[in-house]
Parts: C-alpha cells; structure tokens; sequence
C-alpha cells in the first residue's frame, strides 16, 4: 500500500470516527428519551391492561434495552472523544523562535522549580538553625499553596518520616494560629497527638509554639516548634524569637514572589522583542500566520489554535490558519459575527473565556456551523489588531483544550502582549501583498501580468536549458473582441474577459502559469510539455471557451471563442532562442488562425504538421 493511499485511508478513518462520536453525543440523549417515555407509556396500566402480557413484557424489555444502549452510546462516545484528546499534543513546532521559548510552559514550569528550590534551600537552613538554638524536638513551616491548604515546606525533626506533608484541615494549633493569625503557646500538653496535627502519630510532644507568617497582616503560613519536655519554652522570648524569625521568613516569601515576577517581566519583553525582530522579517501573509501560531502554541498548551481576519466593511471573519486538532475548521472559511461565539466574542472587543464548555448552554457553534468543536473543555477568545477609531477588531485568536480551566489570566495577557507587534507587521504586510498585488497581478481578471509572465518564462527557460526539456507556450486572444465593446459596451466586454480567465484558471495544470498579455490576449507558460501537449491544452481550452456563456442584462447570453498559436522552445534545436522568438512564432501561429477563420489551434512553423489546424 502507499503512502498516500495509507493517509487517506487514515484521514477516511479519523473522519467517521468523528462522525460516529458526533452522533453518540447528539443523537443518544434524544434515542433514550424516546425509549425512557415509550417505557413508561407501556408500563401505564390502562394501556398495559390492553396488551397480551407476551406483548407487553417484550415492548417492556425493548423499551429498556433501548434506554440501556443509548446511554452506553452517549458514555461510549464522550470516553472516545475524552480519550481522543487526552495526553501529550505533539507542539505545533519542533523549536520555539529565540527569546518565544522563555515563556513557554516547560521554561516557565522550570524557573518556578529552580526558585522554589533555592528558596527551600534558605529557609531549611533558617528552620534548622530555628531548632538547635531552642533545643527543639522539631520545627516544621507551613504555607499556603495554590488550593489553599497548607503545605510543608521544610522542617527539621528527629524523625522526619513522621511529620506530615499536606494538612487536610484537621483542627490543631497550626490550623487555629493560621486563622486567628496569632501566636499560639502550650507548655504542658498532653500525650496525645491529637490537637498537633502535623505529626501522623504520637510524638509525646509537652511543649509547643506556633507562630503565624504574615504578608500584609494576613496569614501565608505557620511556623512551629515543639519539644518533649514540660516548660520547655516558657518566656516571652522565645515567641519573639518565632516572631523574628517568621517575619524573615516573610520577607524571603516576599523576595521569591518579587524575583518571579521580575523573571516573567523580563522574559515577556524578551518575547517581545524576539517576536517584533522577527515579524520584521517577514513580507507575506501566510508566513506572519504561521509566526503567530507558533507563538500561540509556545505559550500556551491548547488542543486547538485559530486565527481569524475581519471581513472590511462586513460583519464576518475569515479564518487565514488553524493548528492543532482542527477538526472541521479550514482556512479561507468565512463565518458571520452573529452567528458564532467567536464573532461575536470579538465584536464585543475584550478577551471572552469559558472554563467548562460542559455547562454553556445549547446555542451558537464556536467558530462555524460543521466545526465539530466538543462541548467540553475550555475556550478562549483574543481580539487581534484592533485598528484605530474602529470598534470591530481586524482579527483574533481562538484557543480551545480538551480539559476545563486552561487557559490562566496570565497567560491570556502574555498572548494579548505578543500580538500588540504580530498586529502591526500584520497590518504591514497586508499592505505589501496589496501593493506585490498591484504589481504582479491584472486588477480585472486576477491573472498574472505580462511583466510575470515574462520572467516566469526566462526562469522556465533556464531550467529547460539544464534539463533538457522542452517549454512550451500559448498564445491567445478573444475573437470579435472590438465589436463586444462597440455592441454591448465595455462593462459587458470586461464581463467577458473574467470569463476567459476563469475558464483559463480551471483548464491549465498547477505548474502553468497563466497571464494576461494585453488588452484581449492571454499568455500561458507551460514547462515541461511538448508540442503536443501544448496542442491539446490549448484544444481543450478553446472548447470549454466556446460552450462557457456571458450573461446580459436583457436575459440573454453571450458566446465567444478565441484563436490560439502555440510556440515550443526545444533547448536541443535552437538552445539560444529567447522569449522574443518563442513569443514571435506564437504570434505568428495565432495570427494563422485568425487568418484561418477563427476559433481553432495553429502550431507555429509547421504548416504541415497534421495538427497544426484542426
């Protein structure tokens, strides 16, 4: 099997596999409801009086197992689409940009995990020092994670193995010197472990102190010691000496919290910067696409990134590139504001989030009808290049995961900073295509121009000089042309040379070029093609010319045909012959055709050849 036939058979799999989800999801809630109501319209006893019992217990059984199979398909398909999406998303890209990678979630995951472990590093040795100058038993510090419960960070004991690492809310000292936020002193405990609840078993603890960590006058964490001996702490002092050395803990809390900061600041603006230098670079659209969904993906973790462009002067966007698990979403696909959360999300101009996608109510489609989006997860909606003195922004981004609460407020602001200088060079670079546009491109029919045309030709021609192939070339133009426009006008007449170029777009390969030469005459390069095959292009391009038609206002339509020359460069017979001879024999073969009676092929130099009139 190839390769090629193994990916559609695997794009064809992936696809009903979608499908048949889809329908698990939507169709099995309605198929057990209808089977729950039938079961209970059976089982109604003036109804059920009415049926042989042999009837009744199998519509009874049928009924049931209606319901049990649509609530299998409904928890089979949600498992399936869970499962589809679950693990590790293979990134969008092999290598972050330099500078991007900084905020990426494994560099941000890493620095968190080199701070965390310098500042446990210095507030160990502070909690040991804590314990042999007050002869302690053991001195623990707690502090508040980002759940809310209190964390061990360090401690120092005679038997470590024994203090507990995460206290589930248990009343104890620590817990009560953390909500009241004062200090809690006991010099004659009992032999219980009870009321000490960061050993998980009894320690014969007489003797404790715990103090609270305040930032701001309110509780972080707790600080504790305890001894096995009666009045082991009694004085003042030693509370001061807690006090003292909580207030330092602080202040190192205070430090590390000032520290990530500082890091994420200055890894945003290298970020930045890399992301503007290397936007600066960059001269076409799809490439500056491209750069933004790497960035995206470098930042955050989503299962799904779109980029979108608003429509000028219409209430749309178009989507210009998807990455990730894109499911129905395609490039180029056009979607109104109103009839998308997406749209209507950057319409109203500031980020949109939800965090369970489970509990949105039933209504508009993410993106685009047929988009095929699971209602699960988490989504989020970024208004891109919002242009002065408009209230539409001119794009924006869409992030969907698989799993709820993704995407941070951090994160969100991280992207909104990238794209301040993505939307600039976007801007820029729409107007370089515009003017590259104007430049290589007919404003009237799309086609290349003839300047293009040209230097495709001389291109082709080097290659066919390496190569040894011959490179052909057609010539054409529309017959009767002057009496169009003297007849119908030249609104009808510019009618007419779209059509040409669209006819002309269908007919030729990927690797011809197709121009427009001048006026009514057309111009297309063919590489690699003979004489015959040039023949035959131009052939079947005359015919599907003659059945095309051209409305007019009355109702009616207009035919037109075209005469063709055909000129090929053969680098074994005349390796220095240019694009002035080629395009001069063609010429001279179009001219033969129209001298011939218009609408047929002529082959330049072979008035003998049996096809050189057909």
């Amino acid at each position: 099997m190839s390769a090629s036939s193994s990916s559609r058979q695997s794009k064809r799999k992936a696809h009903w596999g979608r499908r048949l989800r889809l329908f698990g999801r939507r169709v099995a809630p309605w198929l057990g409801g209808g089977a729950v109501v039938g079961l209970m319209v059976v089982a109604f006893p003036p109804v059920a009086a009415r049926m042989p019992r042999a009837l009744h217990l199998a519509a009874m059984m049928a009924a049931g197992a209606l319901a049990g199979f649509a609530w299998w398909l409904r928890e089979w398909s949600l498992a399936r689409e869970a499962s589809a999406h679950a693990g590790d998303r293979p990134r969008l890209v092999h290598a972050a940009p330099e500078g991007i990678a900084t905020l990426s979630p494994a560099a941000r995951h890493e620095r968190q995990r080199t701070r965390e472990a310098l500042l446990r590093g210095r507030l160990q040795g502070i909690v040991s020092t804590l314990r042999h100058i007050l002869s302690a038993h053991a001195a623990v510090l707690y502090v508040q994670n980002e759940r809310g419960e209190l964390e061990l960070v360090c401690h120092s004991a005679t038997d470590e193995a024994l203090v507990v690492p995460v206290l589930d809310g248990k009343p104890g000292v620590v817990h009560w010197a953390f909500r009241h936020a004062e200090p809690f002193s006991a010099m004659e405990l009992g032999r219980s472990v009870s009321g000490i609840e960061y050993y998980s078993m009894d320690q014969g603890i007489r003797s404790l102190v715990a103090v609270p960590v305040l930032r701001q006058e309110a509780s972080v964490g707790v600080l504790a010691v305890d001894s096995r001996e009666v009045q082991a702490f009694t004085g003042d002092e030693y509370v001061y000496v807690l006090e003292s050395t909580a207030m330092q803990i602080a202040n190192w809390l205070d430090r590390d919290a000032e520290q990530a900061d500082a890091e994420e600041e200055l890894a945003q603006w290298r970020a930045f910067f890399a992301a503007a230098q290397r936007l600066q670079a960059i001269d076409e659209v799809g490439s500056a696409v491209d750069y933004a969904l790497e960035l995206v993906d470098t930042v955050v973790d989503a299962d799904l990134v779109v980029l979108c462009e608003a429509v000028p002067g219409q209430r749309s966007f178009v989507i210009r590139g998807a990455a990730g698990r894109t499911f129905g979403v395609e490039s180029d696909t056009g979607f109104a504001a109103d009839e998308s959360w997406l749209g209507l999300s950057l319409e109203r101009g500031f980020v949109q989030r939800i965090g369970d996608l489970s509990r949105r109510k039933a209504g508009l489609p993410l993106i685009c009808r047929g988009d095929g989006i699971p209602d699960q997860g988490s989504v989020v909606a970024i208004p891109v290049d919002r242009r002065d003195g408009d209230a539409t922004p001119g794009g924006g981004l869409l992030l969907w995961s698989h799993r709820a609460d993704m995407f941070s407020a951090a994160e969100t602001s991280m992207l909104e900073q990238l794209m301040a200088p993505f939307s600039l060079a976007w801007s820029r670079v729409r107007v370089t295509e515009q003017l590259r546009q104007m430049a290589t491109r007919d404003a009237l029919t799309g086609l290349n121009n003839r300047r293009v045309a040209n230097e495709h030709f001389e291109a082709e021609r080097r290659r066919a000089l390496r190569t040894g192939k011959p490179l052909a070339a057609i010539l054409f133009d529309v017959d009767h042309f002057k009496r169009v426009n003297d007849t119908w006008g030249h609104d009808v007449g510019d009618d007419v040379l779209r059509n040409v170029a669209r006819v002309l777009r269908e007919s030729v390969r990927e690797t011809d070029l197709p121009a427009r030469y001048g006026g009514e005459e057309f111009f297309v390069v063919l590489p690699e093609t003979d004489i015959d095959g040039a023949r035959r292009l131009a052939e079947r391009i005359r015919k599907r010319l003659e059945k095309s038609r051209v409305p007019l206002k009355n109702g009616k339509f207009l035919q037109v045909t075209a005469s063709f020359g055909v000129a090929v460069f053969d680098p074994s017979l005349n390796p220095e012959e240019g694009l002035t001879g080629v395009a001069k024999r063609a010429d001279l073969a179009l001219y033969a055709a129209k001298e011939g009676g218009r609408n047929q092929v002529r082959i330049a130099d072979d008035a003998d050849h049996p096809l050189a009139a057909l």
